[in-house]
């Protein structure tokens, strides 16, 4: 049995979401096709076409499955704040996880900070080890 929600099911969403993982996966197909074939092309054995399409396709799939998260927030060009920088948005996510009855993100380690995304034109800052 399917499990309850408050949240009404978004078809759109569930479109989008199904092509975008979709492409991904024919992006990362043609990529490693792409290596296969030029490699073919230039002569190179069938084992080594294997070994590389495989070591070139598992790194790819491992480095996604651990960096993906980083990748987005940088492309979006997110930064840390803090509660005093940003009082509203940590109210906002506190309200949330307790809705949520789920822990704050970032909240592993004391003064952690959320991220949101930089205003236009905001020179990009970097967090110190403090």
């Amino acid at each position: 049995m399917a499990a309850r929600t408050r949240y009404a099911p978004d078809r759109g969403l569930t479109a989008r979401m199904t092509a975008t993982m979709f492409l991904l996966g024919l992006v990362f197909v043609g990529f490693v096709a792409l290596i296969v074939g030029l490699m073919t092309h230039y002569g190179a054995s069938s084992a080594a076409i294997v070994l590389v399409a495989v070591v070139l396709g598992g790194g790819m799939a491992i480095g996604s499955l651990f960096y993906s998260d980083k990748i987005a927030l940088r492309t979006a060009g997110a930064v840390e704040v803090t509660p005093q920088q940003a009082p509203e948005l940590h109210g906002v996510v506190d309200r949330l996880c307790a809705l949520a009855d789920m822990p704050k993100p970032g909240s592993r380690s004391p003064g952690a900070r959320s991220r949101t995304p930089s205003p236009p034109g905001a020179a990009p800052t970097r967090r110190c080890c403090a």
